[in-house]
């Protein structure tokens, strides 16, 4: 009697075998080991690719990293699963019915997953990067995170909002910082009839300017937008810093205010005329 050869013996012996698969307590030891091996080199090559993406371009490394970690689990976790099946003697018939099978099922289930996937891969490859300035929906707000299933927006009131990343494509958001980070913004102020249009615009252009808070290459403009029952109605167009948009156009509107005021230039207000007729007794 060997105590090595029958240990040995029961540790290969198939205690499943059929045409289809073969299952031994040696394959499932082998299975359980390459589960470490692989999960070992898959943690390793991710702190490997964040390193190198870290140093060479910071700005988008977060997004470029999830991208290539993501593929990078495929491929690890596809070669583990495809040596597992090699060890179980897995048949190919059986498994390419069964895979047809579920196939079938799961595609018209994760349907919509699927969708968001295709398109968070689309996000990422460089149409929205992580601290972009978007539009979606009406909602304005800085990109937090980006995933395969959805992408995080911190709204301009302190919210975080999810938007399911075939919402991007859909509702056609904007990408505000895209190119130069300034968007166009619009005010418009009455004065009286009879004022001189040209020095308001030339006053109204001077005070914007020194304010600073305009971009230097686009020139602010004034327009005469229409004749209007009280007033002469003024359009003003400045390019302003997407991120502080909303609080500039106040500065904006309070300078117009007082530069019209100090200037003795009459903002108009709708006015009535009530009359009243007293009728006589006979």
């Amino acid at each position: 009697f060997n105590l090595s050869d029958m240990t040995w013996k029961i540790f290969r012996t198939d205690f499943i075998n059929s045409d289809k698969f073969k299952i031994s307590v040696y394959s499932i030891t082998i299975s359980v080991i390459l589960w470490f091996v692989f999960r070992y080199l898959n943690q390793t090559i991710r702190d490997a690719i964040k390193l190198y993406l870290d140093k060479n371009d910071p700005t988008t490394a977060a997004a470029r990293s999830t991208m290539y970690i993501n593929v990078l689990q495929v491929i690890v976790w596809g070669a583990w699963l495809l040596t597992i099946l090699s060890i179980f003697e897995i048949s190919s018939t059986w498994l390419v019915v069964v895979s047809g099978g579920l196939s079938t099922g799961i595609g018209f289930a994760m349907k919509d997953i699927l969708e968001n996937i295709y398109y968070g891969i689309s996000l990422m490859a460089g149409r929205i990067k992580i601290g972009d300035y978007i539009v979606c929906d009406g909602i304005r707000g800085r990109v937090s995170s980006i995933s395969y299933t959805s992408t995080m927006l911190e709204a301009l009131d302190g919210s975080v909002i999810a938007f399911q990343n075939s919402q991007l494509f859909t509702k056609n958001y904007k990408n505000m910082t895209k190119n130069d980070g300034y968007e166009v913004g619009t005010i418009q102020v009455g004065v009286a009839y009879g004022t001189n249009v040209k020095e308001v615009r030339e006053l109204l252009i001077d005070a914007i300017a020194k304010l600073g808070i305009t971009n230097e290459k686009k020139d602010i403009i004034v327009r005469l937008q229409s004749f209007d029952d009280s007033c002469i109605t003024l359009k003003i167009l400045v390019w302003l810093n997407v991120l502080t948009q909303g609080n500039d156009i106040a500065v904006i509107m309070e300078c117009i205010y007082d530069t019209l005021n100090n200037n003795g230039i009459e903002i108009p207000f709708p006015q009535r005329e009530i009359t009243i007729k007293h009728q006589q007794e006979n």
